[in-house]
């Protein structure tokens, strides 16, 4: 269920902050260079960080679906399912941070002109933030992690 998720949300995710590099960089009079065909969305848009956006969301939201039902019964009342995946959801979303700075710095080189490996764009992060990569930019999306994950282990939508 974490990598289903992680599949179906990482491609999606990705192109997300990427448009949003992309139009940071524009709104700095920075615009993005070539033609605005179908293949160079992919691979300027949804292809950086990738591999670093499925793991971030296999295990963030992901991974918050799967350990809730684990430290939370389903049959808990509903204010207790919600604050035991609101828990479960931020330890999830702190735990894949890494991943999405990296996915983040992958889509940031590749708006700079740069077409990065994926061992690439984690070497570069490492190398600006150190250890602060591992929690660097995590207040807001833990918090959003934290909350569908919460809305998720109450509404119980992938009950068998």
């Amino acid at each position: 269920l974490s990598l289903s998720y992680g599949l179906v949300s990482g491609p999606c995710r990705s192109a997300a902050y990427n448009l949003l590099i992309a139009g940071t960089y524009a709104h700095h009079g920075r615009a993005s260079p070539g033609d605005a065909s179908l293949a160079r969305f992919w691979r300027t848009k949804v292809v950086p960080g990738l591999a670093w956006s499925v793991l971030r969301d296999s295990g963030s939201v992901g991974g918050g679906i799967v350990v809730a039902p684990l430290v939370v019964p389903r049959d808990a009342s509903p204010p207790v399912k919600f604050l035991g995946g609101l828990g479960c959801g931020a330890c999830c979303g702190l735990a894949t941070q890494l991943f999405h700075n990296a996915a983040l710095t992958a889509g940031r080189m590749a708006e700079a002109g740069t077409r990065p490996g994926t061992l690439e764009a984690m070497r570069l992060c490492l190398a600006e933030h150190g250890a602060s990569a591992l929690y660097v930019n995590y207040p807001y999306r833990v918090a959003v992690i934290a909350l569908w994950t919460g809305i998720l282990h109450v509404a119980d939508p992938f009950r068998r």
